[in-house]
């Protein structure tokens, strides 16, 4: 693994490591909100470990404001993402060439700007592979319809932002005005439905965080996207209340959507 530091067109300095394979094929992780580039329970630090030894090269990077990358995250936005998209596949271009196959592996909420990255670039990635991904901002966040996205937008935290500038998901991370505007304002599934690329949506109907009606009701009629459906998993791919991501379940799990997405590039 190599570790690289990338620069936004807007300031920003993204860390990124490079897992290198033998084959011409390129995934790109794009993870979650407050977490990083490793993704919950180091998931995509062992997915780009198990696809170099199968063939395929990975880029994972840090988001702005997440991980060792730099700002804070006031400065997470789903503009802010797709301009560390831009830069990051500029990376993979000046790291593997014009011959690289590059595609897109992303969870939950990095799942939009992997949506708008094939819409935008549909001759430069070739597929787009989503895990339990975020598809609705208004039915995940602004009208949510987890308990645990409730207590995030509740009427209490919303007064907060609006006194401080910051909401918190935590005790450590927030976000602010700029991102929950945005989340009024855009809609990845209206790029889901023009994306020319193949599409894999990977979902536990046991989300408590992501809302699986969600994703299926976004996926309905679409020909070119493939809904696979984790039963009995949570978010990602734990079964409901495993931490540690060690069950059986978890495990077998992870497994599975390894293999569905290395099925998914050789389609």
């Amino acid at each position: 693994m190599e570790d690289l530091r990338v620069h936004t067109i807007d300031g920003f300095d993204l860390a990124a490591v490079v897992t290198r394979g033998r084959t011409d094929d390129v995934i790109i992780w794009m993870h979650g909100i407050s977490v990083d580039k490793d993704e919950y329970l180091g998931f995509f630090r062992e997915g780009a470990l198990w696809f170099a030894n199968r063939g395929p090269s990975s880029i994972r990077f840090d988001f702005r404001g997440h991980g060792a990358s730099s700002g804070t995250p006031l400065d997470f936005t789903v503009v802010g993402q797709n301009l560390d998209v831009r830069a990051i596949l500029d990376l993979a271009r000046r790291q593997f060439g014009a011959g690289a196959r590059l595609h897109i592996v992303a969870a939950s909420f990095g799942s939009p700007p992997a949506i708008f990255a094939g819409h935008r670039y549909p001759k430069v990635v070739l597929s787009v592979s989503l895990i339990a991904p975020v598809l609705s901002y208004e039915r995940t966040f602004l009208v949510p319809e987890t308990e645990w996205a409730k207590a995030i937008f509740s009427k209490d935290q919303l007064d907060q932002l609006d006194q401080t500038g910051r909401l918190y998901f935590d005790e450590s991370f927030y976000i602010g005005h700029h991102l929950v505007e945005e989340m009024r304002l855009i809609n990845p599934v209206g790029a889901l439905t023009q994306l020319k690329q193949r599409v894999l949506v990977v979902h536990g109907d046991r989300d408590s965080m992501v809302p699986y009606d969600a994703t299926h009701t976004a996926c309905r009629g679409l020909e070119h996207v493939r809904l696979v459906t984790l039963k009995g998993a949570d978010h990602g791919f734990v079964e409901p209340d495993d931490e540690e991501g060690r069950l059986p379940g978890s495990v077998a799990n992870k497994e599975r959507i390894l293999r569905l997405v290395e099925e998914h590039l050789q389609c």
